[in-house]
């Protein structure tokens, strides 16, 4: 197969042109759904893995499906067509576990300091 025959069609150029032209956003909707899931009263007394596996699938019922025109692989990570999520999960302890996890990574050839 020859490069001048991978060329976009109109179709990908368009849908290209529709993605850069559309202003950035953020979406709440996934932070919403796991926050009102937590906040049922069953839920609390599961072990943490079974409620991470109940917020999962609460989420992935609970979210919208938002299918846009000429698209023909469809999906995304928020409600809006580009734009950022909130993990609301990943606050406190866990954001201080990937600080540590940076702090390695930078550090390759240097020991990590101990938690």
């Amino acid at each position: 197969m020859r490069a001048e025959d991978l060329s976009p069609t109109e179709r990908v150029l368009a849908l290209h042109r529709q993605v850069l032209e559309t202003s950035h956003a953020l979406c709440a909707e996934r932070a919403l759904l796991v926050t009102r899931y937590h906040r049922q009263r069953d839920n609390r007394r599961q072990p943490a893995v079974l409620r991470s596996a109940g917020a999962l699938a609460y989420v992935l019922r609970g979210k919208a499906v938002r299918i846009y025109p000429q698209e023909l692989l469809v999906g995304n990570f928020t409600s809006h067509r580009v734009g950022g999520g909130l993990f609301s999960e990943l606050h406190g302890v866990a954001v201080l576990e990937d600080r540590q996890r940076r702090c390695c990574r930078r550090r390759a050839l240097r020991r990590c300091p101990s938690s």
